[in-house]
C-alpha cells in the first residue's frame, strides 16, 4: 500500500501564497518519503484554485524527482482528446514515468458544464468517449474514431508517454463508471467521505464486471492525529464546515447526507496515533487499497507539516504491507 497526500491548492491568503505553500508542502512530502502526491481540479471556485491542473502537474513534474504525481481528477467532458493526450503523455515523460491519471466526469456543478459548453446528462457519456479515445491515442499508431461527439481520422501522438501504460484512475461512484474500469483494468479512487461499506460495494461491483478489485483502490481520507479521538473531532471540525459551507446551495446535494459534518467526522481518519494505525489496519484488511491519501485537516502549513511528520514517524512503521522508507 502507498501513502499519498492530497492538494487542493487552497486559497487561504491569496493566489499565488496558495502555489507557493502546496509544491512547499509537497516538496517536504517528498522529502518525508511520501510515494504519492495527488492533485484537484476545480474550476470556478476561489477557496481551491487548480483550475488549470495539468501545468500544475507540469510544474510538479520540474520541482520533484521521486514522488508519482497523481490527478484528483482530470474532468474529461471539459477537454479535447488529442489535446488532452498529447499534455498527459508530455507529463509522463517530463515526470520520467510518474504519473498517476485519475479521472472523471465532474461533479454536481452547474456553473462548470454551463461554461464548458457540456449539458450535466451528457456528461457520463462525454467522459467515457474520452477516456476511450484517449487510451487509443497513448498507446496506439493511425488511431481512427468515430463517436457521438468526437470524430478522428488516422492520428497519431507524438511524442508517447514512457509508461505503458500509465497507471488510470476513475474517480465514480456509478456503475457505468465502474464497469468500464473493470473492463479495461483501471482503478477507482474512493472520496474522503465514502465509508468502507460503500468502497466494499464498490468493488464487488468491479468484480461482478470481471475485474479483480485485489489493489485496485487509492482511498482518499481526512486525516489529523491529538490527544485522543475526541479532540481530533474538534480540531477537525471547523475544516470540515468550511468546506462543506460552499455547497448548502447547492441543490443536487442540498437535501443528501454528505451536507452532514458527522458523515465526514466517522469516515475520517482521526485520534491518536494509535486510534489512528488501528483505523488504517481495519481499512486496510477491508478494502485492500493501492493507496491511502491522507488529506491533513489543518488550518495552516505549519501544522499541515506537523501531521505529515507525525504520520512518518509514528504511524507508517506501525502499518502492515507498506513499503519502507528508503
Amino acid at each position: 500500500m502507498n501513502i499519498g497526500l492530497f492538494a487542493l491548492f487552497e486559497n487561504k491568503i491569496g493566489h499565488i501564497d496558495a502555489f507557493d505553500s502546496q509544491f512547499e508542502l509537497m516538496l517536504h512530502a517528498e522529502q518525508l518519503g511520501f510515494d504519492e502526491m495527488w492533485m484537484a481540479e476545480h474550476h470556478f471556485n476561489n477557496r481551491s484554485i487548480s483550475s488549470a491542473l495539468l501545468p500544475i502537474m507540469a510544474y510538479a513534474a520540474a520541482k520533484t524527482s521521486k514522488i508519482r504525481l497523481g490527478s484528483a481528477a482530470v474532468l474529461l467532458p471539459f477537454y479535447n482528446p488529442i489535446r488532452l493526450a498529447e499534455d498527459i503523455a508530455t507529463i509522463d515523460l517530463l515526470s520520467r514515468g510518474r504519473l498517476n491519471l485519475g479521472i472523471a466526469k465532474g461533479g454536481p456543478f452547474d456553473e462548470q458544464f454551463r461554461n464548458f459548453g457540456i449539458m450535466p446528462d451528457e456528461s457520463r457519456t462525454v467522459s467515457l468517449e474520452v477516456a476511450e479515445i484517449l487510451e487509443k491515442l497513448l498507446y496506439e499508431e493511425h488511431v481512427s474514431y468515430r463517436g457521438e461527439r468526437f470524430n478522428l481520422e488516422n492520428v497519431t501522438l507524438t511524442p508517447k508517454p514512457l509508461q505503458l501504460p500509465i497507471p488510470i484512475y476513475h474517480a465514480t461512484h456509478s456503475d457505468e463508471g465502474i464497469a468500464y474500469a473493470a473492463r479495461h483494468n483501471h482503478k477507482l479512487l474512493a472520496a474522503q467521505p465514502w465509508s468502507v461499506e460503500m468502497i466494499r460495494r464498490h468493488l464487488a461491483y468491479y468484480e461482478q464486471c470481471g475485474g479483480n478489485s485485489s489493489k485496485k483502490v487509492a482511498v482518499f481520507k481526512t486525516f489529523l492525529v491529538a490527544k485522543n479521538r475526541k479532540e481530533a473531532r474538534s480540531e477537525v471540525l471547523p475544516s470540515i464546515e468550511r468546506f462543506l459551507s460552499r455547497m448548502r446551495d447547492n441543490p443536487h446535494i442540498a437535501h443528501t447526507d454528505f451536507l452532514d459534518p458527522e458523515r465526514h467526522l466517522n469516515n475520517a481518519i482521526l485520534g491518536s496515533v494509535d486510534e489512528c494505525v488501528e483505523a488504517i489496519e481495519q481499512l486496510r484488511e477491508s478494502v485492500d487499497p493501492c493507496s491511502l491519501v491522507i488529506k491533513p485537516a489543518a488550518m495552516d502549513n505549519h501544522r499541515t507539516r506537523e501531521l505529515m511528520e507525525i504520520f512518518t514517524r509514528d504511524i507508517r512503521p506501525q502499518l502492515t504491507d507498506v513499503k519502507e522508507i528508503k
